[in-house]
This record gives structure tokens, C-alpha cells and sequence, in this order.
């Protein structure tokens, strides 16, 4: 689901909550995200973007590079930052397929990212592999609307939202999964697991958060309806 990439952070990478600033200054927030990687991680040229003449992509090095640079200038310039990843970081290059994707996970752990939500694709090798995997997660793995399909319940190792600090100001981050996953893996990969319809999930739980936090995000693996 190459197309997939929402991000609702009220439709900024850098988000101004200036209603909840001391002095009426702006408290300002630098938000990073990745998506769809695809096991992106090796240094290799873009075919897709020119066959004969490739530009070549740096991969996980470049990401982090660039991931430090960000965060250091938001540390600077007293700026809050948050990085999330929002799913399908496997599946695509034999680096990211080595493993069924362990090899990436472990990158994602080292990179120092808030938060991710799953992707479809992280289902390709088994709902048992997606879930050793997220247990391994040594960041909070959010997909409210991912549950167990016996017992309707969320499995452990995920949570529906995360609550940060950041600036003096509290966030609620709702994860969301497509529920169109089933329709994309094979039967026997989302055996044990259910996907929940994403609006009736999101009001649920933007209802708990309300009263609890000063501003609410949506970070999603969710696919742009077409006709």
C-alpha cells in the first residue's frame, strides 16, 4: 500500500499549539514520519524514479542522519520533536525480506522513534511473526483498532493511544491499522486477528483522551478511498 501515508497532525510537520503556551508565546513542535520503507535500509539506486540512470538512495543511513540533524536543531531551538513510524517497514528488498523483516525492525528500535503503528504488510509472514515482532518493540507499538479475533480485546504488547509530554503540553496518539488488512494478506496470515472499522475506534477513543490531554493526533497505515 504504497499510497498510504496519513498522518493527521493537524495537517502540519511543525504544530503550533499556541493556546496552550505560558505568556501567550507559541509553543512550536517538530514532527517527523516514516512510512512504507519496505526494507529501504541498504544503500541502493531508485530504478523506480530513473531505470538507466538511477539516483542512488542512502537508505538507513541517510534517514538517520537526517532524523539527528532534525532533532538536534528542534533541541536548539527549544522546540519539542516527535518521530513516529506509521507501518509496512518490511517487504520489498532482500535486506528487508531477510528475516521476515527482523532485520528492519531492529533498525527501527535503534533509531529512537516515539511510536509506530503496524502495516499490513507486516502481516506477509504470519499474524504469529507480526506479533513476535511487536513484542520485541522497544517503542510503543499504537493500533486501536487491532484485536484479537476470539476475544475482541487488544493483544498486550499493543496500545490503542500513547500520551506525551512534550513543551509543557500533553498529547494523546491515537495508532490506527487498515482495516482492509485481512483483504490484502492471505486468509491463514490474519487467522487470530480482527480490524476494526477506523471512525468508530477513533471516536472511542478521542472520547477517553478528551479530557486528559490538550491536543489529539492520528497516526495511521490507512489507505486514500477512490471511486
Amino acid at each position: 500500500m504504497g499510497r498510504i501515508i496519513l498522518l493527521f497532525l493537524l495537517m502540519l510537520a511543525v504544530a503550533y499549539a499556541t493556546a496552550f503556551a505560558k505568556e501567550e508565546e507559541p509553543i512550536s513542535i517538530v514532527i517527523m514520519h516514516t512510512n512504507d520503507i519496505h526494507g529501504g535500509i541498504d544503500r541502493r539506486g531508485a530504478t523506480f524514479m530513473d531505470e538507466e540512470f538511477p539516483p542512488m538512495l542512502g537508505g538507513g543511513a541517510s534517514l538517520m542522519t537526517l532524523i539527528n540533524k532534525m532533532r538536534e536543531e528542534a533541541e536548539q531551538a527549544g522546540k519539542g520533536f516527535l518521530l513516529f513510524d506509521t507501518g509496512d517497514y518490511w517487504q520489498g528488498t532482500p535486506v528487508g525480506n531477510y528475516r521476515q523483516g527482523q532485520i528492519v525492525a531492529e533498525f527501527l528500535n535503534r533509531a529512537g522513534f516515539d511510536a509506530r503503528v503496524p502495516g499490513n504488510h507486516e502481516f506477509d509472514a504470519g499474524w504469529e511473526e507480526a506479533f513476535e515482532q511487536m513484542k520485541s518493540s522497544e517503542m510503543p507499538v499504537l493500533a486501536a483498532n487491532l484485536v484479537i479475533r476470539e476475544t475482541g480485546e487488544l493483544p498486550f504488547f499493543v496500545e490503542p493511544y500513547l500520551i506525551v509530554e512534550t513543551q509543557g503540553i500533553k498529547i494523546g496518539v491515537i495508532g490506527l491499522i487498515t482495516e482492509e488488512t485481512d483483504f490484502y494478506s492471505k486468509p491463514e496470515h490474519v487467522a487470530n486477528v480482527e480490524f476494526l472499522p477506523v471512525k468508530e475506534v477513533t471516536q472511542k477513543y478521542m472520547a477517553e483522551l478528551e479530557d486528559r490531554v490538550d491536543l489529539i493526533f492520528v497516526i495511521g497505515h490507512l489507505g486514500i478511498p477512490y471511486d
